[in-house]
């Protein structure tokens, strides 16, 4: 009968002493972690620049770092122009700037996609249906 220590099943007779488990639990984190991508990486490019909060408010056009503080911390996500004025500052487009909001935006509409190729009824065969196919099948996620 397998034992429990500490969140993991021991199918071994001994039991696993405590150093192997943290050494366990850390790789699992990290697999875990690496997976995952972060909703924004702005912090780290304004860390990069080594600008303040307020420098980058300046730069946006807004009065005070709150409005940044807020899109950092993933409180609030910008509108267009913010998020165009962000890959102005640091150089980096849109997409790299919030990989999370970008994947799961990707996610809904490799989604719409397959819905819509569900829905309709392409039959026909002609130059204009196959390109459409085409392009809707370009939008699905491996």
């Amino acid at each position: 009968m397998p034992r429990q220590h500490g969140g993991f099943v021991c199918h071994f007779r001994q039991r696993l002493p405590p150093r192997v488990i943290s050494v366990i639990r850390y790789c699992v984190f990290v697999i875990h972690m690496t997976s995952l991508q972060l909703q924004n990486y702005l912090l780290a490019n304004r860390k990069r620049l080594t600008l303040s909060q307020n420098e980058v408010a300046f730069l946006l056009g807004t009065n005070s770092g709150g409005q940044v503080c807020r899109n950092e911390r993933f409180v609030r996500e910008p509108n267009l122009e913010t998020a165009l004025t962000y890959e102005v500052i640091y150089k980096r487009s849109v997409s790299e700037l919030f990989p999370g909001l970008y994947q799961k935006v990707e996610q809904e509409v490799a989604e719409r996609a397959k819905i819509l190729i569900s829905k309709k009824n392409y039959s026909k065969s002609n130059q204009q249906t196959a390109r459409k196919r085409e392009a809707l099948a370009g939008l699905l996620i491996n």
